[in-house]
């Protein structure tokens, strides 16, 4: 915000804000990213359930 005019009111700079996230997603090189953390009951469920699927065979 060092850049900013000290007059900016706080609704101008929410459009500002706004609009300068609009272009910098809109550029060429623009990746964005997610991820989504489940808890899982469990925390051995898949070691479990290969070591039942090996043992089956053998």
């Amino acid at each position: 915000m060092a850049y900013l005019p000290f007059y900016l009111t706080p609704e101008e700079f929410e459009v500002f804000q706004a609009d300068h996230e609009k272009q910098i997603k809109s550029g060429e090189h623009f990746h964005e990213w997610s991820s989504n953390n489940i808890e899982e009951i469990n925390r051995y469920g898949a070691l479990q359930f290969s070591l039942l699927s090996s043992l089956i065979p053998a």
